[in-house]
């Protein structure tokens, strides 16, 4: 019997606030209450919350309070029906996979909204609901409501090299991509390029430079790996993409976007084979980590 494998979910947070239709300036720290957003969507039938979206639907397909009544929890599911799988078997060739009218492949997106700080917990599913397709749904359903349009405002990092240079943080893996011969040719001298250029050197256009401690308690070299993240800094405008993972203290080690504005989690599932993610699971598991980092969230600007 196929073994459960562990499944890695990144989650942005984000501040649900509108502008004023009547023209007023947008102000970022004008929140918007959800809970208002959740009396029109209630008194739907499920499916009258199904709102078309270029070739797809978009549809809350859960959604639920907790206990104290604290915080929301939503299954905001887009419903597709192009770029289909394959069906594929053991001992024949794979078929089309046949939907009716009224069948769609499911892309969940999980959100978890904290009632009092105005706070929501995205996830990340390159498939379903982004952050720009979930403010559409949003003010879709609310029809301009009160003269309002919903936005969702990045929650962003006030300093990354400050997670970096942090004493006691534990380097275990960095990852940069440059994309293009002359970018690798035009970095600053020093480390960096050295790496990369030396890459660059086998022809090929895409070089990325991966530097992990592996698995276990093991971790780079902070000297060297900040000296590279500085170098990194320098050189953003020629890099495609830095990311590293790193742990703070007693915490589990968490990604890090060097260039990424937005704050994150990633939360690690087991899942098992010809299984999905149950609503309960992941509720359970967001709330805990949202809850972990609820005090650091509120000490962060706005984008």
């Amino acid at each position: 019997m196929a073994k459960a494998k562990t499944k890695k979910i990144r989650f942005y947070y984000y501040k649900v606030t509108y502008q004023s239709v009547a023209g007023e300036a947008y102000n970022p720290n004008n929140r918007f209450r959800l809970n208002d957003w959740v009396k029109i969507v209630s008194e739907l039938p499920l499916g009258e919350r199904v709102i078309d979206y270029d070739d797809d639907k978009i549809k809350l397909e859960l959604y639920r309070s907790n206990t104290e009544g604290r915080y929301w929890f939503f299954n905001f599911m887009k419903l597709r029906h192009t770029e289909l799988p394959k069906k594929a078997y053991i001992d024949k060739v794979a078929e089309d996979l046949i939907l009716n009218d009224d069948e769609f492949i499911g892309e969940p997106a999980y959100a978890l909204y904290d009632i009092d700080n105005g706070i929501l917990m995205l996830q990340r599913n390159v498939h379903g609901v982004s952050r720009r397709v979930l403010e559409y749904y949003l003010n879709q359903v609310w029809k301009g409501q009160n003269g309002k349009t919903i936005y969702l405002e990045p929650i962003t990092d006030v300093d990354v090299l400050a997670h970096v240079t942090k004493k006691g943080v534990i380097h275990r893996q960095l990852v940069v991509h440059v994309s293009g011969q002359d970018n690798a040719r035009k970095l600053t001298q020093g480390s960096l390029k050295s790496y990369v250029q030396g890459l660059a050197g086998l022809g090929g256009n895409e070089i990325k430079l991966i530097i992990s401690s592996g698995r276990g308690h093991g971790h780079l070299d902070s000297e060297a790996i900040i000296d590279i993240v500085h170098q990194i800094m320098e050189n953003r405008d020629l890099i495609q993409t830095a990311q590293m993972r790193i742990k703070d203290g007693d915490t589990t080690v968490r990604p890090l976007d060097l260039f990424s504005d937005i704050l994150h989690e990633e939360i690690s599932f087991s899942v098992s084979p010809r299984k999905t993610l149950g609503d309960n699971l992941v509720e359970d598991k967001m709330y805990e980590r949202y809850h972990q980092s609820r005090n650091k969230l509120n000490q962060h600007p706005r984008e």
